[in-house]
């Protein structure tokens, strides 16, 4: 137990140093304060510009803000930052592949992704006016969830209308949950963006799709359809601002299913707006994918929605400095 303990420190220690801005530095910095000479010498053989880990050799930081100057930040983040994305210098989209060390640890994961699916619901056109940008969400999503081996749905005539009525996107929400049960999926995402407020979307028609009883409620299997877990996970990339007068929210005499195994994540907090760009679309997927396709091997998916998270906070930021 002793030696499974030490481990764990160490492994934590190590954590630590790799996630924190400067954090070899000011290991080495402690060790020589606290007089561990030993240790301190190990790493004092290590040169400061050695090799980065795969996937971390494009960082720099934010020139002008204090917490942007220590954190590692990808360069499209940079470059967004500094006003240099344009029609002539998009966002690549490429994810990092897994080292096969990074191969064995998804094999031990308790999620198993050999058979991960996509839905992913963007709407672009209402009733007098476009959402700019929506289409560039669109094609960052699916480029980055094809690389990370998701089939996508809905079929691609579907997924690339501009206008979409509710009760069509109810008719594909439906079709791929039998898909999903028939193939027993062991992974789904579905991602819509729209306007929307308080954990509803609107659709073309000017009508809402209720984020919870029409989506995630719907998307828990039963052990008859599917008897193994499931990740489930859920992206709302629209406005979180109040609901319009006389909409109260409520979902009543409605009995909440079991949601093991279930993230739902917001692009913004409750009664903000998701800034949206119609040159690079949506701060919130940009910052998504630049995260994902860098990290999506090596680090969970908590730590890079802290990541992402961090990003953003740092972006909202920029038009002030």
């Amino acid at each position: 137990n002793s030696i499974a303990n030490e481990w764990s420190k160490s492994d934590m220690l190590y954590r630590i140093v790799e996630d924190r801005p400067n954090g070899y530095q000011a290991l080495k910095n402690a060790l020589e304060l606290t007089r561990q000479t030993g240790a301190l010498d190990i790493l004092q053989q290590i040169p400061d510009n050695s090799d980065p880990p795969p996937g971390s050799d494009e960082h720099g930081s934010i020139s002008g803000d204090a917490e942007a100057d220590t954190l590692e930040t990808p360069r499209e983040i940079l470059a967004l930052f500094k006003n240099q994305l344009g029609p002539q210098n998009p966002l690549v989209v490429n994810v990092r592949k897994p080292t096969s060390d990074e191969k064995v640890q998804l094999e031990k994961s308790k999620y198993k992704l050999r058979n991960a699916y996509a839905f992913i619901l963007n709407i672009v056109r209402f009733d007098g006016h476009f959402r700019e940008g929506a289409h560039v969400d669109s094609a960052n999503m699916t480029k980055l969830l094809e690389e990370l081996e998701f089939q996508i749905y809905p079929e691609e005539r579907f997924r690339n209308l501009d206008y979409k009525s509710k009760e069509d996107i109810k008719t594909h929400l439906d079709v791929f949950r039998e898909k999903c049960v028939e193939d027993q999926v062991d992974c789904l995402l579905i991602f819509f963006g729209s306007h929307g407020y308080n954990d509803k979307v609107y659709t073309s028609d000017s009508e809402t799709l209720d984020i919870y009883l029409d989506v995630i409620y719907k998307f828990q299997f039963t052990e008859e359809e599917i008897n193994k877990r499931v990740a489930k996970i859920f992206i709302n990339n629209s406005c979180q601002s109040d609901q319009p007068f006389g909409d109260l929210n409520e979902r009543p005499g409605y009995k909440e299913p079991d949601v093991t195994d279930t993230l739902y994540i917001k692009a913004q907090m409750t009664k903000y707006p998701a800034n949206r760009d119609p040159e690079f679309g949506s701060y919130f997927v940009f910052v998504f994918t630049c995260v994902l396709m860098r990290n999506a091997y090596n680090k969970s998916l908590m730590e890079m929605l802290t990541q992402v998270q961090k990003y953003l906070k740092i972006l909202s930021k920029k038009d002030e400095i």
